[in-house]
């Protein structure tokens, strides 16, 4: 790894990072995905014992596929964009080996070459994070409502009026919480689970498309390699 610390510029967007940098989880990838230095935080969340443990190693051989999947579209958005991602909100290990919501903060690493080499991050604890999200905390109920209805017929004026908001200000303040619309997140939502069923589970691709909320075969097969780059099929037999 020490290839990558030769060849990666820390310019100006690190003030970035440092202006949402929480103390917690601090991580780096490669263009591989593969984690290049975490700190001692991170260490213990991701259930290692030393830094060689988890050198090298990738988001789904760290944490399994379920929680991967996110992150790798993520880091992939990053990598194609080179744009800096801030307070995302995700589901993450803590150091006690159960899941907890965070608030993460990408950017990208150039080489001095101007080329992109891989990212850095910081995950925060959400309860640590409440001041930098009073956003979020005015959708919660609407949110947690897509969470635990995600497959079923989707209303943004339910979720508003669950917030106590207008369908305009939940929507404005949910775009500025998850930067996308309810309508792409509840997408979103239903693709990532739809990756689970598809690696966990002998459903079949019509059987997994009704169980994450699509009626119409045809529209989750699109929806899917949309956001995947795959068909479900395909994505099914490269990942088991």
């Amino acid at each position: 790894m020490s290839d990558f610390w030769a060849e990666v510029k820390l310019d100006e967007s690190i003030k970035i990072l440092l202006n949402n940098l929480p103390g917690v989880q601090v991580f780096v990838k490669d263009l591989h995905g593969r984690f290049t230095h975490v700190n001692e935080e991170a260490l213990q969340a991701y259930g290692a014992s030393k830094l060689e443990d988890i050198l090298g190693k990738t988001d789904h051989e760290v944490f399994g596929a379920k929680l991967a999947e996110n992150y790798v579209k993520s880091d992939a958005d990053l990598f194609r964009e080179k744009q800096p991602q801030t307070n995302i909100i995700e589901l993450v290990r803590n150091r006690y080996g159960r899941v907890e919501w965070v608030v993460t903060t990408k950017i990208p690493l150039f080489n001095h070459g101007g080329e992109i080499m891989g990212l850095m991050g910081t995950s925060q604890n959400f309860g640590r994070a409440q001041k930098n999200l009073q956003p979020y905390l005015d959708i919660a109920p609407g949110v947690e409502y897509m969470e635990n209805n995600y497959m079923k017929s989707f209303s943004v004026e339910k979720c508003a009026d669950l917030s106590h908001l207008s369908v305009r200000q939940f929507e404005r303040k949910f775009k500025k919480t998850f930067l996308t619309s309810p309508q792409d997140y509840i997408m979103k939502t239903r693709i990532q689970h739809a990756c689970n069923y598809l690696l966990k589970s002998k459903m079949g691709i019509a059987e997994v498309a009704l169980k994450v909320g699509f009626y119409d075969q045809s529209v989750f097969t699109r929806q899917f390699k949309k956001q995947q780059g795959l068909t479900p099929g395909a994505y099914r037999k490269k990942f088991t």
